[in-house]
């Protein structure tokens, strides 16, 4: 299913960050990624408070941060994405430019061939990068640590990546590790959600609230979380190998409709009823 072209926008400058001290360069374990992860408990938000004032100027898609055509990882070799005109001081915050140019050195590393995105595209997607903490490494020199979710192979990869250098220092991959979603893979879980005949009786909920039909994830204010299958759960039982989520959402009087009952696998794209 293609995603809505009309997506809510960011209203971050640069991509959402995980811990920085435990994300740092060389971390080498699955363990060690888990552990970053297990810190990054915060959800996706893809929709103002209902009755909240918009944006009076909508704040673009920068590159450094697009998941579209014009993403960094998408840059042709004939236009590679440039290196900083300059190297920011080792605690300044992370730039535009550096989180272009680390994203597109990623996409050239070999361990990124052959991955897919949420979409079923060439390429793992893109969830999050910052800064490595400088101190824990040998030389305090300024790297980036990312994240990716390949759906090809279903893990998580961790990226190091020295900006100064230019080069890929470490990948780690994970399976069964599973970060919040990102707003992108919100909005798919959102509109599989409401393509699957599942979703009706949240479909009459929102009638009942609005008088409306319910047909578009921006109707609604909504969240996401990464969900991972228990022991005694029923009927999502791959989730946690698999990366799925269950939504959170609002009619615009406040009432939360029923949607947690229900998991999006986002790795079959398919739509479960929790029992």
């Amino acid at each position: 299913m293609p995603l809505n072209e009309n997506r809510p926008h960011r209203t971050t400058g640069l991509p959402r960050r995980l811990s920085r001290r435990l994300a740092a360069a060389g971390i080498a374990a699955v363990a060690g990624v888990a552990a970053v992860v297990a810190v990054a408990t915060q959800t996706s938000v893809l929709h103002a408070e209902p009755g909240s004032p918009a944006p009076e100027t909508p704040v673009p898609t920068i590159a450094a941060e697009s998941t579209g055509e014009d993403a960094p990882e998408q840059a042709p070799a004939t236009a590679p994405v440039p290196a900083p005109a300059t190297t920011a001081a080792a605690y300044d915050p992370p730039t535009v430019d550096e989180v272009a140019y680390v994203r597109y050195l990623v996409s050239q590393d070999p361990s990124y061939a052959g991955t897919a995105s949420v979409g079923g595209d060439d390429g793992a997607q893109y969830l999050s990068a910052d800064l490595a903490d400088p101190s824990l490494s040998a030389d305090g020199g300024r790297r980036y640590t990312l994240f990716y979710y390949d759906y090809a192979a279903d893990q998580l990869l961790h990226y190091v990546v020295d900006v100064a250098a230019g080069t890929v220092e470490s990948v780690t991959q994970g399976a069964g590790v599973q970060p919040a979603p990102t707003d992108q893979e919100t909005l798919l879980a959102f509109q599989l959600l409401l393509a699957d005949p599942l979703s009706q009786g949240i479909k009459d909920e929102f009638r009942t609230a609005t008088g409306q039909e319910l047909t578009e994830p921006a109707q609604t204010t909504f969240t996401a979380h990464a969900y991972t299958a228990g022991a005694a759960d029923l009927g999502a039982e791959t989730c946690g190998v698999q990366r799925c989520v269950q939504l959170m959402a609002q009619a615009p009087d406040g009432r939360y409709l029923t949607t947690t009952p229900l998991v999006v696998n986002l790795s079959a794209q398919t739509v479960t009823s929790v029992k």
